[in-house]
């Protein structure tokens, strides 16, 4: 279903610009021919990004497994997005498979995201192809506005995805749509995220 505020607009008639339709053309290009979606991101320095992989990894093997496993945080898209990183995609990389990181992408408070520059396509069916592309993508939202609340420990680490329902008015709710968590041993953290629910107390103590 599309986002309330565009609901007026689905699957209508709608005037595009060249921009747009140029990029919704590309946007199939780059899914049928596995093509990087954006240069600019980590999909435009494979290399760079296996080597990275490789330093995680012996960090990881030097502190004996993943007891100090590596956390990322980013926030550039607007879109919430959590992802193991996985290396072996490169000659002397770690072994292919071997979730070496996790990475939470973090929303944007106000600002729009996917859902703006793509508004001829509902939210729901950006983030379900970007899920069906990347079998690593554990949890995707291109729509809403809000924070990650952080829970970490020497042990764990907890990512809870938290919205409002609203960023034009003063009167709005708050819930939290899911938990991310990376592992709270070795051999969790090497399967990477799991997805939980929000503990009911959660907005409670905000």
């Amino acid at each position: 279903a599309p986002t309330a505020y565009l609901a007026d607009e689905f699957l209508q008639l709608q005037e595009l610009s060249q921009g747009e339709c140029l990029g919704g053309r590309s946007g199939f290009v780059h899914g049928k021919y596995g093509i990087p979606f954006n240069l600019d991101q980590w999909s435009g320095y494979l290399a760079e990004r296996e080597r990275f992989f490789e330093a995680v990894a012996r960090a990881n093997d030097a502190k004996g497994g993943h007891e100090n496993a590596l956390v990322v945080y980013s926030g550039d898209s607007h879109n919430a997005w959590a992802s193991d990183l996985r290396g072996g995609r490169g000659e002397q990389g770690p072994a292919a498979g071997d979730v070496v990181a996790a990475e939470y992408g973090v929303t944007s408070v106000s600002s729009t995201g996917f859902e703006s520059f793509m508004r001829f396509v509902s939210p729901e069916l950006v983030t379900a192809g970007f899920e069906a592309a990347n079998p690593d993508l554990k949890y995707a939202n291109t729509k809403g506005r809000g924070f990650l609340l952080v829970d970490l420990t020497h042990e764990a680490h907890k990512g809870r995805y938290v919205y409002v329902d609203t960023v034009a008015s003063s009167q709005y709710k708050t819930f939290c749509e899911a938990s991310l968590d990376y592992g709270s041993g070795v051999a969790e953290r090497r399967s990477g995220l799991t997805r939980a629910a929000c503990p009911p107390e959660l907005l409670q103590e905000l």
